[in-house]
């Protein structure tokens, strides 16, 4: 029992200088004092023996708190870098889903747009950009002026060029505004 005792007694003796060595390292004081505690702790329930026997007791006492000290910032750094990592994950897949999101809005955008052209727009836009045939040929085969064929495409492509902007522009609002508000 008298290793236990001794403990205690050098507990109550170094607590403060400890503490305050321990502060040199970590900069949270009751972090410090925990550290302390846990030294001494340790001795007191485990290993009351390398203290009570040791020759340098200040020595061997203050190597302890560093060496606990520096496992606890090694803890911190590794929980630093995960929560980092976390964080840039997260942000990613955020990102991931925002762009997702608006593809999906954009390719919504366009299609209903390029469904509100009325006939022949739509016919002729629909010949030209989705099925990839010439003008020449769309001409040929609705019987009208290749001129005619052109101007319908031009038709087609501002009207679905005002379609998108506006509602690109509300999209965009909704964005900003989700993100602000998160």
């Amino acid at each position: 029992m008298r290793g236990k005792q001794e403990v205690l007694e050098l507990y109550i003796k170094n607590q403060s200088r400890l503490c305050a060595y321990a502060h040199s390292f970590i900069k949270d004081y009751d972090t410090c004092k925990d550290i302390v505690q846990d030294v001494f702790l340790n001795f007191y329930e485990n290993d009351f023996n390398h203290i009570v026997k040791a020759i340098n007791k200040d020595g061997y006492l203050f190597s302890c708190v560093r060496n606990r000290c520096l496992d606890y910032l090694k803890g911190q750094s590794v929980r630093d870098r995960y929560m980092e990592k976390i964080v840039k994950e997260l942000s990613r897949v955020e990102e991931d889903a925002v762009s997702e999101y608006e593809v999906k809005e954009l390719s919504g955008l366009l299609e209903k747009a390029v469904n509100s052209l009325c006939n022949p727009t739509y016919t002729i836009f629909y010949k030209s950009r989705i099925e990839g045939k010439k003008n020449s040929e769309i001409a040929e085969e609705m019987g009208i002026s290749i001129k005619t064929v052109e101007a319908h495409i031009t038709k087609a492509v501002k009207q679905i060029k005002l379609v998108i902007k506006n509602l690109a522009i509300i999209l965009l609002l909704a964005t900003c505004l989700g993100r602000i508000m998160l």
